[in-house]
């Protein structure tokens, strides 16, 4: 370290003073051992006749340089790349950046579909380039505003209140109610105004992604797909306690038995009645006047976010209905089966206005008889030793049902007057069970299932025997 040069007289060119101090430490009442000691050896004072004020002179015998900053260092202690300008246009590129990059984003989501919950996270992604894009612009604009504020106190003469205002702008509005702020700082005005208004950026921008319904077709198998299939009753073996989803199968029929003993050559089941579980299954179906559905399985057939359609083809039970008769005073006839002919089982004079009654049901003649014999121990085991009787379990014949109702004309007349023709109608309708090919389509849609038939295609009667009346069966 080099001191600046001392001046001397002409008288001292030739010959300098030197002054020893008269202790070690001190010269001239002016300490010198801190100075001494950080800086070396040599010493050389101005006399005391030359300068009442000494002047000490050091001569570094040897010096240190100072490690050279790599140039990171030196980036980040240069102070101009932090100045304000720097900052303003810093904030203000990656702001437009993160706009471009919002506006690419969401161009890139238009007419794209977008399945199940990532449309609540292609929302998110969104928002939050929106908002990196507002508070990048605040920073540059609030930044320009302090910057702004103090190139107007200079150019300009502002009243104290009007300056303390211009100061307060980002934090109080009411800041900006100020005439003399609003006429002589312009700029700084509309940059504070921007930073209130800068919210609406996010809030704005949210709303230009809209989600609108989108159908998508895709031909393809479902394997979850539920069918009916109505033979399994006749190889279910209800013993095995076979198990679905941690749950025991059960059966819509409940069976009796002739032993107890499955390996006997008489051994086998024979039908009891409709289970529980079947009797709630078709009576809910009924109430609600439409397939008896479990929830549960719907997104395990059709996932979350999709409408699906599957269409399935199955043999099940069918019911064939022909008008026997209409109005008063019809010809009545009878239902011509493949196997004979079946006369009604009430006469048709009873329906109103004719007779008394508005609904007449007739369903069971020739139905299957529970319990099949008089003499049975628990589970329908017969006391009788084999051989059973040949028709034991067996279904003989399938009843033809006999529907008669009287239609409601004229709801403007009084309903407790049957004999009024103008008011009633008599009908009469038989029924007769037939196995049928349906075509069903399942729907699902929004979580709902929402099925129907799409065609039926009688095939036979269930079972091809007419009643023959007034004659018992033989069951020896």
């Amino acid at each position: 370290m080099e001191m600046s040069k001392i001046p001397r007289r002409p008288s001292d060119k030739t010959q300098p003073y030197h002054t020893r101090p008269s202790s070690p430490s001190t010269t001239n009442d002016v300490d010198i051992t801190e100075v001494r000691d950080n800086f070396g050896s040599h010493e050389r004072l101005v006399s005391p006749k030359q300068d009442s004020n000494p002047v000490f002179i050091q001569h570094v015998s040897q010096s240190t340089e100072l490690p050279k900053a790599n140039w990171w260092e030196r980036l980040l202690l240069t102070r101009d790349l932090w100045s304000p300008t720097w900052n303003i246009h810093l904030f203000c590129i990656i702001g437009i950046g993160f706009a471009i990059g919002h506006h690419v984003f969401y161009a890139s989501l238009e007419g794209k579909i977008i399945y199940g919950d990532d449309q609540l996270l292609m929302l998110r992604y969104g928002t939050a380039l929106a908002f990196a894009a507002k508070a990048s612009l605040v920073a540059s604009v609030l930044t320009a505003f302090r910057e702004q504020i103090w190139a107007t106190a200079r150019s300009r003469m502002i009243s104290i209140s009007t300056l303390d205002d211009m100061f307060a702008a980002p934090e109080t509005p009411f800041s900006l109610l100020n005439l003399e702020f609003i006429s002589k700082a312009k700029i700084v005005a509309v940059l504070a105004l921007y930073g209130w208004l800068s919210p609406l950026i996010v809030i704005l921008t949210t709303n230009t992604l809209l989600a609108k319904p989108a159908l998508e077709v895709q031909q393809t198998s479902c394997p979850g797909v539920r069918t009916l299939n109505f033979s399994r009753e006749a190889t279910n073996e209800f013993r095995d306690g076979l198990k679905i989803d941690g749950y025991y199968r059960l059966s819509v029929n409940l069976w009796n038995t002739t032993s107890v003993n499955v390996t006997d050559p008489s051994f086998f089941d024979y039908w009891a009645g409709p289970s529980d579980q079947g009797k709630e299954v078709f009576q809910a179906a009924t109430t609600l006047k439409r397939p008896f559905t479990n929830i549960d399985d719907t997104f395990a057939v059709c996932e979350k976010g999709w409408n699906c359609t599957a269409e399935i083809q199955f043999a099940g039970p069918a019911y064939k209905c022909q008008e026997m008769a209409r109005g008063v005073g019809a010809t009545v006839r009878s239902l011509e089966q493949e196997s004979g002919v079946t006369k009604p089982p009430f006469p048709f004079k009873r329906l109103a206005p004719m007779g008394t009654y508005t609904w007449l049901v007739h369903a069971t003649l020739g139905d299957y008889k529970n319990p099949q014999l008089n003499e049975t121990w628990a589970g329908g085991l017969p006391k009788m030793d084999p051989p059973f009787p040949k028709h034991l379990g067996a279904f003989r014949m399938e009843p033809v049902v006999w529907v008669g109702y009287a239609e409601y004309l004229n709801t403007s007349l009084s309903s407790n007057d049957t004999s009024n023709a103008e008011a009633w109608n008599p009908v009469l309708i038989a029924c007769e069970h037939y196995e049928a090919a349906y075509t069903a389509e399942l729907r699902f849609i929004d979580g709902a299932q929402v099925h129907r038939m799409k065609s039926r295609k009688l095939l036979a009667p269930l079972i091809n025997t007419t009643l023959v009346e007034g004659k018992d069966a033989n069951d020896v």
